[in-house]
């Protein structure tokens, strides 16, 4: 299409694509939850069933959609770099997660929540690293956080 162009900058379009995949994933899991909790019309919470399960089943969500952003920025990396060992880290990080998540018919909450939130600060931290993120600018982050904000009125 005549006028429209690729942006040049690989770790925004990363980020961007990333983002994406973990939204549309977010609002299929999402519904899916709706669908269990909405009533007698659908196939809803059994006796017994926890009563944090809305809780348990967002927070999974909201680390799938961290998560596609994390492994769309190694991804991206992977592929740029032909390194294949990420390559390989962010197929089986997406497998291993999605998979343990079948732990939850159990009601093996913790174990699942466990597993999946280690590999959340597996892939942050190497998509930190991955862009250009170091101790020194977490230390220089921390130590502007700690000012008070000053807000200047016209």
């Amino acid at each position: 299409m005549p006028g429209t162009q690729m942006s040049s900058n690989k770790q925004a379009l990363s980020y961007v694509a990333g983002l994406g995949f973990g939204l549309m994933s977010g609002a299929f899991s999402l519904v899916n939850i709706l669908a269990e909790v909405i009533g007698p019309g659908t196939m809803g919470l059994h006796k017994g069933d926890p009563e944090d399960f809305c809780i348990i089943s967002s927070t999974i969500t909201m680390c799938f959609i961290f998560l596609h952003i994390c492994w769309g920025i190694i991804f991206f990396e992977a592929i740029d770099r032909k390194n294949y060992a990420m390559f390989t880290y962010v197929l089986s990080t997406h497998l291993l997660v999605s998979y343990v998540t079948m732990l939850n018919a159990s009601r093996l909450y913790w174990l699942s929540m466990s597993v999946i939130l280690v590999v959340v600060s597996m892939s942050a931290s190497v998509a930190f690293i991955i862009s250009g993120g170091s101790v020194g600018s977490l230390k220089a982050i921390a130590s502007k956080s700690s000012r008070p904000l000053t807000v200047q009125a016209d």
